[in-house]
């Protein structure tokens, strides 16, 4: 087979040139290596049953093994410090290979003249072979054959490591053959690495050989691979950058000759994994259903083998009904979530985790009643926050594309006069603002939570359909306005609105469903970690409102209490496999750490849904407050998120949310300092921010821990210490679907217990979050 000149010059030129050039080369002295792709390219996304596995499920847990293998030798090498390029599944076909090595010989496997001793007879289209890894440094390049084999203990171990190495062994050399074409003095260091396997459990035969890491020799991949760069031989750089090239363009080039330079950039990888979130593609069926119904709308012909795939089962993951898919473009569901949009019962309450889908599952019922039910009098969806909140204008857009839908206000800020005359006020704009809309459909955003008398029990009736979304925000904004107005502590949205259409239900006609997630009360969690402190809770609220129960479980519990139907989401849908497991790891700790007993509503654990890889969360501690080393920072990450030459982030894919009480570095002072760096972003207070809006997400918040000495009914004086550091983390890490870092400034360790055992369980789960401090 002839050498096609005309095919290596594309690969090295016009495809991999311009891949150093834009994304290693650009990135101005960066320390850190440039990973090729940026982003672990999940394949195997399918979250499989626990229990025995069966049928299709068991091919696709090897599947899933092999690939998380790879993943923890990904980030492994992800935290190496130098400038290397890491090229991540390398795979490319005959027709490529003879472009750079025209005379090989066969590598087929079961070929029936044997294997090397004759010419290679593939197809031009056919896979030559693949690499999981290549890590190139300036003078040397490490090839790295993953095997994610975990041993059973049995006879079959010894034959299956054995064809493991082998087949890594004929893997390797086809790529130090290629390598070796494009320039002989390039030296290359080969290795088998088994991450599942500890070295004890091998026979002392694999201990001599080098070539092989286990386990154990992962933690110090990276200094082994510096050692090769600190070596004295040296490769030309005219060289080096040749080889760079050349199979920077092969792992960019597919099979069919195209190539798309976007998918080294980091902010295309976000914004692809972002689209597989928002759409729920979270199963390959789904994901291979998409793609034939493009490839139907483009013209090109589908391949018919997709026909027959056969797909792991999981009886938790169900495909969503036709009218979600039409309207709010979702492919899957969970059982628990399909049960919810099934249900027909008139009081319902939906306790679910942050990112399981309990607002899209309400949206799908608001429209399935809209749809199906034209003959009802009114829905009200209550909303916690303001109008200015993405989610209001998000749904404002969704919901006006099917009917008018109207937005009004309960806000009694900037009125003048003392509490009671305000909340008159208020409500009488309130009843003016439904009197002059004529939408059947109305966004009631909740800013204050005192109300007058029965007038709120009035308004809320006036509709067949009520949703409450986020309740536990609402709670959160009633312990606040009860710990301002202490008077009026019974006075409220829900002693007076909500709670009588439940008492009085034989009464009125209206539907309530109210969805919650107790794990995101903040009050309740920051009052939980004063308590397990050593602070009686009776004490405390006492304290606090001059009131024996504590507000968040108090009023919840009373809410909770007539609801017959209640449903749990446990399943997390929304955010990446990173972002997920850490914030279950959070979320589970927040419950442990329980020692009072105030978690008396006893909310779910998280569950992971999908096995859809993305960039590690970095949470940064930062003991000092110095507006401008965050800016630095911010900066930092803008640049990485927004300037790039293949793809970049607009304001409606990334934001900055900020919260912090420092008196000197207030919420506009940061939004200034940016403006005058130059970022354009969008910068919003946590107020706005109530979901996972975007895909991309920096928080920023002020750690504190506050103290008070409170005198006990016995007469003793005690400390207490109490810490936001639990809610507001594990919150901060839900306002991204893709790509979250926190940054938490003024952190002072050995002041609350709870929150520095947390950090410690953090540090050593680097394969979930970065922890800098």
């Amino acid at each position: 087979m002839k050498t096609n000149t005309g095919l290596r010059h594309k690969i090295e030129h016009r495809i991999g040139r311009q891949i150093l050039k834009k994304i290693h080369l650009s990135r101005n002295g960066t320390m850190g290596p440039t990973m090729i792709p940026p982003v672990p390219d999940s394949k195997f996304i399918d979250k499989l049953p626990g229990g025995v596995l069966e049928g299709s499920n068991i091919q696709e847990k090897e599947h899933q093994d092999a690939y998380e293998a790879e993943v923890k030798v990904y980030r492994r090498l992800e935290e190496m410090k130098k400038n290397y390029i890491v090229i991540h599944q390398l795979e490319f076909t005959h027709e490529h290979y003879s472009a750079f090595l025209k005379d090989h010989l066969c590598n087929t496997k079961r070929c029936k003249r044997g294997q090397s001793d004759h010419p290679c007879h593939k197809e031009p289209k056919q896979t030559e072979t693949e690499c999981d890894f290549l890590v190139m440094g300036q003078s040397f390049v490490a090839v790295l054959e993953v095997k994610g084999l975990r041993l059973q203990y049995t006879d079959e171990d010894k034959i299956k490591l054995k064809g493991c190495c082998e087949s890594a062994f004929l893997q390797r050399k086809r790529i130090k053959e290629l390598i070796h074409s494009m320039h002989s003095s390039v030296r290359i260091f080969e290795f088998t690495c088994f991450p599942n396997i500890f070295m004890d459990d091998v026979e002392g035969i694999y201990h001599k050989d080098d070539t092989i890491l286990f386990r154990e020799d992962l933690e110090s991949i990276g200094s082994k691979i510096d050692s090769y760069e600190d070596d004295s031989s040296i490769v030309s750089n005219i060289v080096m950058e040749k080889l760079r090239c050349a199979l920077l363009g092969l792992w960019c080039i597919n099979h069919e000759g195209e190539w798309n330079l976007k998918k080294c950039s980091l902010t295309y990888c976000i914004k692809e994994i972002d689209q597989k979130l928002r759409k729920a593609l979270v199963t390959r069926k789904s994901v291979d259903e998409q793609k034939l119904a493009e490839t139907s709308k483009s013209g090109k012909k589908r391949k018919e083998k997709a026909k027959h795939k056969k797909y792991p089962i999981n009886s938790k993951i169900v495909e969503a009904p036709q009218l979600l898919k039409d309207r709010l473009k979702i492919n899957c569901l969970t059982q628990d979530q399909l049960d919810v949009f099934n249900c027909e019962e008139r009081f319902v309450w939906v306790e679910g985790i942050a990112g399981s889908g309990k607002t899209i599952t309400m949206l799908g019922k608001i429209i399935d009643i809209i749809l199906n039910k034209p003959q009802h009098r009114g829905i009200l969806v209550i909303l916690p926050g303001i109008e200015r909140c993405i989610l209001i204008k998000r749904h404002l857009e969704l919901f006006n594309d099917i009917t008018g839908c109207a937005v009004v206000t309960y806000n009694y800020e900037g009125v003048k006069g003392d509490t009671s005359s305000k909340v008159a006020k208020a409500q009488r704009n309130l009843t003016e603002q439904l009197r002059n809309t004529s939408s059947k459909l109305v966004l009631l955003a909740i800013y204050d939570t005192h109300v007058y008398d029965d007038d709120m029990y009035s308004i809320i009736t006036s509709f067949d359909y009520v949703f409450v979304d986020d309740f536990q925000a609402l709670v959160d904004k009633l312990q606040i306005d009860c710990f301002d107005e202490r008077t009026w502590f019974t006075g409220h949205i829900l002693s007076k609105g909500l709670l009588p259409v439940l008492t009085n239900g034989s009464k009125n006609k209206t539907s309530l469903w109210i969805l919650c997630d107790e794990g995101q009360a903040l009050h309740s969690q920051i009052n939980k970690t004063a308590a397990s402190n050593g602070f009686d809770l009776s004490e405390m609220c006492n304290f606090l409102y001059g009131k024996s129960e504590f507000i968040v479980n108090f009023w919840t519990s009373q809410l909770k209490n007539h609801f017959s139907v209640q449903f749990f989401l446990t399943v997390n849908f929304r955010n990446t496999l990173e972002i997920s497991a850490l914030s279950s790891v959070i979320r589970k700790y927040g419950q442990d750490t329980d020692l009072t007993g105030v978690d008396l509503l006893n909310p779910p654990e998280q569950e992971i849904g999908h096995v859809i890889r993305g960039p590690v969360p970095v949470i940064y501690l930062l003991k000092e407050y110095s507006p401008a080393k965050l800016v630095m920072m911010l900066g930092a990450e803008v640049r990485k998120l927004k300037e790039s030459d293949f793809d970049r982030l607009t304001n409606e894919d990334f934001a900055i949310v900020q919260h912090s009480t420092s008196n000197d570095f207030t919420f506009g002072g940061l939004a200034y300092m940016c403006m005058l760096k130059g970022f354009d972003i969008t910068h919003i207070s946590p107020l706005l921010s109530v979901s996972a809006e975007w895909p991309a997400a920096i928080c920023v918040y002020q750690f504190t821990s506050p103290k008070k000495s409170v005198k006990l009914s016995n007469g003793s004086t005690i400390h207490v210490t109490s810490s936001n550091f639990i809610p507001y983390l594990y919150i901060a890490l839900s306002r991204a679907r893709v790509y979250s870092t926190v940054i938490i400034h003024s952190y002072r360790p050995n002041e609350c217990k709870i929150t520095d055992d947390l950090i410690s369980k953090l540090r050593q789960r680097n394969d979930i979050c970065r922890l800098v401090e």
